[in-house]
């Protein structure tokens, strides 16, 4: 089998370079068959953000480079990174380097990588980690002999650099059926010498096979910015039945600095409504959507927008699903009780 190894990224620079580099050391001399693709998102949107806070703060026009700021603006171009990756794909027979300039959006980029690819396992990583020596190849070796009984995805621990060890985390589930928000938050790893199954995890370190994501249909051509993926991923995987597993191995490096791009409000809440909708159908991202802090009018247009656009893949998760989130939910949090429905102000 053929490893297809998915990295967006947006002015990521030098992390991208680095985290790609930590993956050539990790393949080179393997003997597994992998092909890396660089999804560049710089676009307008990017581009405008950028300008936007690099703005004098006393007038509408662009303020000279400093000192301080080259850390974010190096060498005084708009898209440094883009160039260097896009050159070093030249060189590597390896690296690809594709881009998305449609909107910014992390999942998008991901999906056209993925669409590029030739693999029949996928994995996904930031532009801003480093892989831990050995660590991916196991996880590749492994995911690949048990991918049946696995049912699922499979992950690697997240840590930060330099972080002292055994601070390595994992996600754990963060939910208020009532109000059908289901979210996530870090919790401590757990030590294991095998395998073990947990509710949901990052999808930043996450090996799939191309099987399971066609069956998902990939992340949802709606979603924007940032935010909702990784609630779509996991939630959904529960719904079909499917099991999110970590690979108990040395952690992926997270560097913790800013991305080359930033959330916008309605966008990240849109995104949740989308994954709501996912793998919980109508009824349930109605219900969020009128208590996840967007206005109601705003609410109401984005989800009638959702409702038109989403429902294809809806229902293809529909048609696959084997069990509902409430019941799912219960299965790891037993002392769950419902409540009662509230009715409406």
């Amino acid at each position: 089998m053929k490893l297809s190894i998915i990295m967006p990224f947006v002015a990521e620079y030098p992390q991208a370079l680095f985290t790609l580099m930590s993956i050539w050391n990790e393949l080179k001399d393997s003997g597994i068959d992998y092909e890396v693709f660089a999804i560049n998102n710089y676009c307008p949107q990017a581009a405008a953000q950028i300008a936007r806070r690099d703005k004098c703060p006393k007038c509408a026009h662009v303020r000279a480079i400093t000192r301080e700021d080259l850390g974010r603006f190096q060498h005084n171009k708009p898209d440094i990174c883009g160039d260097k990756v896009r050159a070093y794909a030249t060189m590597h027979p390896w690296l690809n380097y594709l881009e998305y300039t449609d909107k910014l959006s992390h999942w998008q980029a991901k999906n056209l990588g993925v669409a590029t690819s030739t693999g029949d396992i996928l994995f996904f990583m930031d532009a801003h980690c480093v892989i831990s020596p050995g660590s991916l190849a196991a996880l590749y070796r492994h995911y690949c002999h048990r991918i049946e009984k696995l049912n699922g995805t499979l992950h690697l621990p997240l840590t930060y650099l330099l972080e002292r060890p055994g601070v390595a985390l994992i996600y754990k589930i963060v939910a208020r059926p009532e109000v059908a928000a289901y979210s996530y938050s870090f919790t401590r790893y757990r030590p294991s010498p095998q395998p073990y199954c947990v509710p949901c995890m990052s999808t930043c370190g996450m090996m799939m096979s191309r099987a399971l994501y066609d069956c998902l249909g990939g992340w949802p051509k709606e979603l924007g910015i940032y935010g909702g993926g990784e609630q779509f991923i996991n939630y959904t995987l529960a719904v079909l039945g499917k099991s999110v597993n970590i690979f108990p191995i040395a952690p992926l490096h997270h560097f913790a600095e800013k991305r080359g791009y930033n959330y916008e409000y309605v966008d990240y809440k849109r995104n949740q409504i989308i994954a709501t909708y996912m793998f919980g159908g109508e009824e349930r991202a109605r219900l969020f959507s009128k208590n996840c802090k967007l206005d109601q009018k705003t609410a109401a247009r984005v989800m009638d927008d959702i409702l038109v656009k989403c429902a294809p893949q809806r229902q293809r998760i529909t048609d696959q699903q084997t069990i509902e989130i409430e019941e799912w939910y219960k299965r790891w949090n037993p002392q769950w009780q419902p409540q009662p429905a509230q009715p409406e102000a």
